[in-house]
């Protein structure tokens, strides 16, 4: 995967994860999410297993070391529903309900990046391959929840008011508005999307990427 197609800078490379990767990406788990349990092996075993093309790591070349990793999985939406959590929509973070038989729909399930390496344009690189993925792959959609992590400075507000304000550009956050700069749109707040995230209060945005190339028509799945 050529840098230059995925505007990756010097010293990096868009790749799939390989099974030898499991032990630097349980490690970056622990560091971006320190308050929660980081995936096990098995369940990453699992993410290249049912799903290999899906799961994109950018490798720091002159070190070799992983530096970030991009999840998905493809789902059936209508068997989950807009307010689904994130333990739902990956079966508990195994990704075991992968469906491409019957889904249109790609899942966000997860982009991490090693401290030491953001702000290098990663988080970028790989959704620009996840939109490659779908429009290679014919299917509708990417869709996620996008974390709100400044939400708890608001509890004036209920989830629908601040994701406004948000969308407005009268309130900054850290990850949502981030999204919304990269072409997202906003489909709604999703409460209690991952209960153990107190900066966002439990909550996410639902946001959503359309693939151009569709036909237009609504697969109603």
């Amino acid at each position: 995967m050529p840098a230059e197609q995925h505007g990756l800078q010097p010293g990096y490379a868009l790749r799939l994860m390989r099974d030898e990767d499991i032990p630097a990406l349980i490690e970056i788990c622990k560091l971006v999410y320190p308050d929660d349990a980081p995936y096990s092996p098995q369940q990453l075993a699992d993410h290249g297993r049912v799903f290999p093309e899906g799961q994109f790591v950018v490798e720091h070349t002159p070190s070799g070391a992983v530096a970030g990793i991009q999840a998905t999985l493809v789902v059936r939406w209508i068997d989950y529903g807009d307010y689904a959590s994130w333990d739902a929509f990956t079966a508990g973070g195994c990704f075991l309900n992968h469906d491409p038989a019957n889904g249109h729909t790609v899942y966000g399930a997860d982009v991490m990046v090693h401290p030491e390496h953001q702000h290098h344009g990663l988080s970028r690189v790989f959704i620009e391959a996840v939109r490659r993925l779908v429009c290679d792959k014919g299917y509708w959609r990417v869709r996620g929840g996008s974390r709100m992590p400044a939400y708890h400075l608001h509890h004036e507000l209920d989830p629908e008011a601040y994701i406004r304000l948000v969308v407005a550009g009268v309130i900054d956050d850290p990850v949502l508005s981030v999204h919304l700069k990269e072409g997202w749109r906003v489909l709604g707040p999703v409460p209690n999307y991952i209960p153990r995230d107190a900066e966002s209060c439990c909550c996410a945005a639902l946001i959503e990427w359309l693939n151009p190339d569709w036909d237009g028509k609504d697969p109603g799945i």
